[in-house]
């Protein structure tokens, strides 16, 4: 008889010992889970950030790909006004708009700062101004944030490539800057 009580004690004990590590090892592939996101997504806006797009990039599609290179203007001025809450809820807004232009499965990413990234598949040059129409429109509208009206306006570089690459962003980059140089709130392809 005391084998047996030995017996059910032992396996009471390696059972809870096995549930116990079940729990622990489930939590901790929820927690991965967590963090990978948290890794891949702007905390003040909540799309998904460089490490995202370089990952996005690495993809080996053999779609033809459009990058729009957004960048707001003078978005240090709305800071330096308004304080940096403002500043946070204005990306959050611009972030939510431009989420909402989007082709369904195209994702916008944060890339830093006032900057956003849009790779889009790509279509005709009227229907990349068609787009980029829209986008500067949206961002324009102005946005209330504590009986202020936020007047915000953005300029966009746009590249094309057949191949999902690295160039590609800096070509959009390139063509963002001299727009920037020659007229704010308008876009400029590479």
């Amino acid at each position: 008889m005391v084998e047996w009580e030995w017996f059910r004690v032992n396996i009471n004990y390696y059972i809870i010992t096995i549930l116990l590590l079940i729990v622990i090892i489930s939590q901790l592939i929820v927690n991965i889970n967590k963090y990978k996101k948290m890794a891949l997504t702007d905390a003040t806006t909540g799309l998904l950030n460089k490490y995202a797009l370089i990952k996005f990039m690495r993809n080996k599609s053999k779609d033809t790909y459009v990058m729009y290179y957004i960048d707001l203007d003078e978005f240090k001025n709305i800071n330096d006004q308004y304080g940096h809450d403002c500043g946070d809820y204005v990306l959050k807004q611009v972030a939510d708009r431009l989420s909402l232009i989007t082709n369904q499965g195209e994702q916008i990413y944060r890339i830093g700062g006032d900057e956003f990234i849009y790779p889009a598949k790509s279509h005709t040059k009227k229907i990349q101004e068609t787009m980029s129409f829209a986008i500067l429109d949206s961002i324009k509208q102005p946005i209330d944030f504590e009986g202020e009206h936020i007047e915000v306006s953005a300029t966009i570089g746009i590249s094309e490539s057949l191949q999902l690459k690295e160039t590609l962003i800096k070509e959009a980059d390139q063509a963002l800057l001299l727009a920037k140089r020659y007229r704010k709130g308008s876009f400029m392809h590479y």
